[in-house]
């Protein structure tokens, strides 16, 4: 009968002794309650990981964090018998939800990038589209020819126009007034060749000190369409009186 011992120390089975010369009985002890219970405990874990798992995918982070406070509560209290380990699905359902933030980001900034280069190349088109209107108005290839000796000063005096019409400002301010920005950007697209050979002949004919070159230039070109008209009756008149009214 050592077997019996044998099995008794390993607690397969217990003896009850009686006594009174009636024979032993001997209890065999059943596991399957506790295969049982380990199963459910599989299969309830098992469940709970695929809920979170799909609540993970479908961008819920509330579930997850309920997860990850859990899995920290667990790991706080130690077993007697060695640390407990902390389940390796964790950080995966962290970096999970880090990737799915990572990748938000990636596409937010993609759409940012497209919509900053659309607005540079709308900005571009419209530069270049007044560019050629001005240079058309004021004739600008046969003005660099004419005056070839001020070709600076013609350029500056077409940059000056380019960028006023260009400007987002409400107000533009010209000799010390405010003028609202779209009746300035109106006078300024209707001046020709004649207008700008007229600013010309008066900053050469000009013999008072300029202070402010990019203010005068600008109010000059401005008044343009308005004094050209008097300025040249008036040297009419200075060179030939005899035709003076």
């Amino acid at each position: 009968m050592d077997y019996l011992t044998e099995l008794e120390k390993i607690g397969l089975i217990e003896k009850k002794k009686r006594g009174f010369g009636l024979p032993n009985i001997i209890y065999v002890k059943s596991f399957m309650a506790h295969q049982s219970s380990q199963r459910s405990n599989e299969m309830g874990t098992s469940q709970e990981k695929d809920v979170v798992h799909r609540s993970i995918e479908m961008g819920t982070p509330e579930v997850m964090n309920k997860h990850l406070r859990g899995a920290e509560t667990d790991t706080s209290e130690v077993p007697k018998n060695g640390l407990q380990e902390v389940p390796k699905t964790v950080p995966l359902y962290n970096k999970t939800y880090m990737n799915y933030n990572n990748q938000s980001n990636i596409t937010s900034n993609h759409i940012k990038s497209d919509g900053d280069r659309i607005r540079c190349d709308q900005k571009e088109q419209t530069i270049n589209a007044y560019a050629e209107l001005v240079k058309k108005n004021i004739d600008f290839d046969v003005l660099l020819h004419t005056y070839s000796r001020e070709q600076d000063l013609v350029e500056e005096i077409y940059q000056l126009i380019l960028e006023t019409v260009q400007t987002e400002k409400d107000m533009i301010r010209i000799a010390g007034e405010y003028y609202p920005a779209g009746f300035v950007k109106g006078k300024l697209l209707k001046l020709n060749y004649s207008h700008i050979e007229y600013v010309l002949e008066c900053m050469d004919k000009n013999t008072t000190k300029v202070r402010n070159i990019k203010q005068y230039l600008l109010a000059a070109l401005f008044n343009a369409p308005s004094t050209i008209g008097s300025y040249y009756k008036a040297a009419v008149n200075h060179d030939m009186p005899q035709y003076a009214n």
